[in-house]
């Protein structure tokens, strides 16, 4: 790939990594930023998708404002062992948006951890108990969120 192909590339992920409008066209502002027809981007955007660069486009629900107003980490002490089959069984919950495998250590010993929304605490204490039920996790902490600071998206722009 040539030089100028990769620079064009990255500029496209620059500008695709930025929210979307919600519209009937929502690749046109994208496309008008970098000079191209709408349909260029999503050939584009294809391309990058099928070489494994890009993995989806997909919406981002705002929990809070979709009315999920209740919230937890909840935290299971699984045995390294048994992390991949429980982590897989945790993630095929809907109400589960986020779930990690996570190193233990003495005085932590939690391995797996699954974020919970719910639109209520009683919605919230069912759907973690059907978690517990699937996951099978020695122990359980269930850490409610108390205060959101930050949440935002991924940019690939930003340096780690």
């Amino acid at each position: 790939m040539s030089r100028r192909a990769r620079k064009a590339e990255r500029l496209l992920a620059s500008v695709l990594s930025a929210p979307l409008p919600l519209a009937a066209e929502p690749f046109a502002v994208a496309a008008e930023r970098l000079g191209m027809s709408q349909q260029g981007v999503v050939d584009a955007l294809a391309g990058l998708i099928r070489r494994g660069v890009v993995r989806r486009v997909a919406g981002i629900l705002k929990h809070d404002k979709a009315g999920f107003r209740s919230n937890a980490m909840v935290a299971f002490l699984v045995p390294p062992r048994l992390c991949k089959k429980a982590g897989a069984a945790a993630a095929a919950f809907p109400f589960v948006t986020h779930c990690y495998w996570r190193k233990s250590y003495p005085d932590w010993p939690y391995t797996l951890y699954a974020m919970v929304h719910a639109k209520s605490k009683t919605e919230l204490k069912r759907n973690i108990a059907s978690l517990k039920a699937a996951v099978q996790g020695k122990d359980m902490l269930v850490l409610p969120t108390v205060k959101e600071f930050k949440k935002t998206s991924f940019d690939s722009r930003a340096s780690l």
